[in-house]
């Protein structure tokens, strides 16, 4: 939450209303708005392809109440989610992403379904890197 780029559809949302973070009194800020969130009724889901600032009206996975729908939740759900944020720390999981579907598309034994897929999840993954990459340079203005 406190990292100086979000991509993702709710990390531009996360980047234009958290305070601005800085000093000796960072870490408190930072759980100080972390508990904000939470009392404003946001669950904070975290995996390797990013993390879930979890609210259910905006769901793509079909969560409940309580949270995400663990059944639902993966790479492709979260990526068109608008509660889902990546970061730098994510960059590594899109990168590999990008490369096996790459991989995919160069092996013409594949049927035609299977290298549809993989084109999708290779745009997704090239959309989630951009989205990174577009944020890391605007905060660096």
């Amino acid at each position: 939450m406190s990292a100086p780029a979000l991509g993702g559809r709710a990390g531009s949302e996360i980047l234009a209303k958290r305070p601005e973070f800085g000093g000796v009194r960072m870490k408190d800020d930072v759980k100080a708005y972390a508990r904000m969130l939470v009392e404003a009724g946001l669950t904070l889901g975290v995996c390797d392809w990013g993390f879930c600032v979890y609210r259910q009206e905006y769901s793509a996975c079909r969560g409940n109440a309580t949270g995400p729908n663990p059944v639902r939740r993966e790479p492709s759900t979260c990526a068109r989610c608008k509660n889902f944020v990546v970061s730098a720390q994510h960059r590594t999981y899109w990168l590999d992403q990008m490369s096996r579907h790459q991989a995919l598309l160069n092996d013409p034994a594949l049927p035609t379904q299977t290298l549809k897929i993989a084109r999708l999840r290779l745009e997704e993954a090239r959309e989630m890197i951009w989205s990174i990459d577009s944020s890391a340079r605007s905060t660096a203005r």
